[in-house]
């Protein structure tokens, strides 16, 4: 009993590690606290929002501290794909960790899909044709330029 009085009435830094509460106290050695007597960390629910997307994803109940934010469970809205998660207005990508110390939505947040040039649904812009035809063109042009200069002069000549 002396043990456990000591324990709680100390000054005392507690951390969860695992399935053990730790306690460090102030210039001691570090020792995990089990037992009825020991407080508990509080722990708290992570849930999802779609934001526009389709489907549930379950809320996540018991974290406290570090979590690794999942892929994404839901379906994007249409002409829409998954871009990041958000969690407190900040731009998180799956895998990433948190840190959870109250209860905490992650909202899912989408970017529009870029659409391919080989779509048949997509109007055709630009130029496609061939750089090489017109550069040829250009030169036979300007040699015939030429070559007809070339011939005026030679007949002004023999005049």
């Amino acid at each position: 009993d002396t043990e456990d009085n000591f324990a709680t009435e100390s000054p005392i830094t507690l951390t969860q590690e695992g399935g053990y509460l730790v306690g460090t106290l102030e210039h001691l050695s570090t020792y995990a606290l089990v037992g009825d007597n020991a407080p508990s960390a509080p722990t708290y629910t992570v849930s999802f929002d779609a934001n526009g997307g389709t489907g549930t994803m379950v809320d996540v109940t018991g974290i406290s501290g570090e979590y690794t934010l999942p892929e994404n469970g839901f379906t994007a809205p249409d002409g829409k794909q998954f871009k990041a998660w958000s969690v407190g207005g900040v731009e998180k990508a799956a895998g990433d960790k948190i840190t959870v110390t109250a209860d905490t939505t992650v909202i899912a947040t989408w970017e529009n899909i870029n659409v391919s040039p080989s779509n048949p649904d997509n109007p055709q812009t630009g130029d496609n044709s061939n750089l090489g035809l017109w550069v040829f063109l250009l030169v036979l042009s300007s040699c015939s330029m030429i070559a007809l200069l070339v011939i005026d002069k030679k007949k002004k000549i023999a005049k």
